[in-house]
């Protein structure tokens, strides 16, 4: 907003390249709205995801972005939430709920630190939060509510259709 409009979006095309660089071809890499974005990964270890999604937020704070033309250099950092599913015996969550631990996971990050990686699981049958690399517990005490109280209906359809690529 300091900068103007298009400054905002360089930076989300900055960001966007970034992310593309440096996920597999079989990622789904999107824009979630606002300057959000949403990589939908398979075949990722629980482990692998995490090395990944903290990668993508070193990658992001050590790319500043630059435009000579306005004598500009912006940091950049991120926070990044992340759901992990490993299939073995605990409940399957459908793909909106994955989207949503992942989000409630990136609020998490923002509220208690911010430029960090906050993960979700269902742990014995419950939903909770932790930041990567927090000597804590993961936690089931309720995060701050995403967006005012919850998603954005019209975005169903594009889950269905990032669930459909699977």
């Amino acid at each position: 907003d300091e900068h103007g409009h298009q400054v905002g979006d360089e930076v989300l095309q900055h960001v966007s390249s970034l992310m593309q660089k440096m996920s597999r071809k079989s990622d789904i890499v999107a824009r979630w709205g606002g300057e959000e974005f949403v990589v939908v990964s398979k075949e990722r270890s629980p482990e692998a995801a995490q090395r990944f999604a903290e990668r993508i937020r070193k990658e992001i704070e050590q790319n500043p972005f630059k435009d000579a033309d306005r004598d500009l250099e912006l940091p950049l950092t991120v926070s990044v939430g992340g759901f992990v599913h490993d299939f073995r015996g605990e409940i399957v969550p459908d793909f909106e709920e994955a989207l949503k631990g992942a989000d409630m996971a990136m609020y998490e990050a923002k509220h208690r630190k911010r430029n960090a990686v906050g993960w979700s699981k269902y742990i014995d049958g419950e939903q909770q939060t932790w930041l990567l690399g927090d000597d804590k517990e993961p936690r089931s005490e309720p995060v701050p509510e995403p967006r005012g109280g919850g998603y954005v209906s019209g975005r169903r359809h594009m889950i269905n259709r990032a669930a459909h690529k699977l």
